[in-house]
């Protein structure tokens, strides 16, 4: 099939076809009427060009067309003849002169790939002797496109022999270890059983984490920030080092924490709002988010100070505030009538 299409391709340099290791049921288009009377009306061999997308692209995407080619073309390879009812009905549904397909809607299109698709894996299920309930999407996708796959149970029956024969490798392996006491004195112990040679790891590497957060106070040497987009007629916020540097230093490399940020305005320039203090509530973090309670402190010491945002720790920096971010700030704002949205900052 592709020796002609490379033929034909020959003037347009900038196109390239490559072969796919899919399956994929071209030779089903021959089972379609039309394709096969101007097969038998052909009088001399010639090169005959069709849109077998009809006019689908005006409606849904070129994904959503492939899919539903492969689909029809799947169907009418399993079963020709339920395919050829599902794709019209009834006598209403008509096929344009230039069309290949029937004139149907979008929600009638829904409908037939939903049937087409029932149609495909019903035929594999009976071939194979599956349920079809059992089958995960990633294998009903590669059933629809034709790609090689196990069926499930003999992939369940591979996976138990596998299992079993690393468990009798197992409990017949002596294990001899060598290790040295305090005294300096050496041990050799042989071990026969699993759970002697079980080996515990965790599934964070808490050990390289734990060392690299004693040197996270280094990169508080060099701060910098960042010039551009910068509104001149905006607010100014002044922090002191020495806060960001505690934060810093009590902070994680994967797990966030947060604080509440609280200051004042200059005497000078209301404009210009100075970060007295960080308050650190009761929070929960992982690598994604931290969350904080609803509701804001309040203590004594905060009574003269201004709530003028929130701060947090992140592993990567982000090019803008995060969806996760922006609703933290929603609610603290709309739970606490004191924080107005033109001074409180997020970093």
């Amino acid at each position: 099939m592709l020796d002609p299409l490379e033929v034909h391709m020959l003037d347009f340099p900038n196109i390239v076809l490559k072969g796919s290791e899919l399956q994929l049921p071209f030779q089903a288009l021959l089972k379609i009427e039309k394709f096969g009377d101007l097969i038998l009306r052909a009088t001399e061999p010639q090169m005959v060009l069709f849109n077998v997308f009809d006019d689908w692209l005006q409606t849904v995407s070129s994904y959503t067309a492939f899919s539903r080619l492969v689909l029809i073309l799947r169907a009418l390879h399993v079963n020709n003849e339920r395919t050829r009812i599902i794709l019209r009905p009834n006598p209403s549904v008509i096929t344009e002169a230039h069309h290949v397909w029937p004139t149907l809607t979008d929600e009638e299109w829904i409908r037939v790939e939903v049937a087409l698709k029932d149609v495909i894996l019903a035929d594999y299920g009976k071939k194979n002797n599956v349920n079809v309930a059992s089958l995960t999407q990633t294998e009903i996708r590669d059933i629809i496109l034709g790609a090689e796959i196990t069926p499930p149970s003999l992939q369940r029956q591979q996976i138990a022999e596998i299992e079993k024969a690393a468990k009798e490798q197992s409990q017949l392996t002596a294990k001899t270890t060598k290790t040295v006491d305090k005294f300096g004195n050496q041990m050799l112990v042989t071990t026969t059983t699993n759970y002697e040679q079980s080996l515990y790891a965790s599934r964070t590497d808490w050990r390289v984490r734990a060392l690299s957060a004693t040197h996270l106070h280094l990169r508080t040497r060099h701060i910098y920030v960042p010039t551009e987009n910068i509104d001149e007629n905006g607010l100014t916020y002044v922090m002191p080092k020495n806060l960001l540097r505690r934060l810093i230093m009590i902070g994680d490399l994967r797990t966030q924490i947060g604080g509440l940020l609280f200051g004042v305005s200059a005497p000078e320039n209301v404009k210009i709002k100075e970060i007295r203090c960080i308050v650190m509530p009761p929070q929960v973090g992982n690598h994604q988010s931290v969350v904080f309670s609803k509701y804001a402190p309040e203590h004594e010491l905060l009574r003269d100070l201004e709530p003028l945002g929130w701060i947090h720790t992140q592993p990567s920096e982000l090019g803008q505030l995060s969806p996760i971010d922006v609703m933290t700030t929603a609610k603290m704002m709309a739970t606490n009538t004191e924080w107005q949205g033109e001074n409180c900052i997020v970093l």
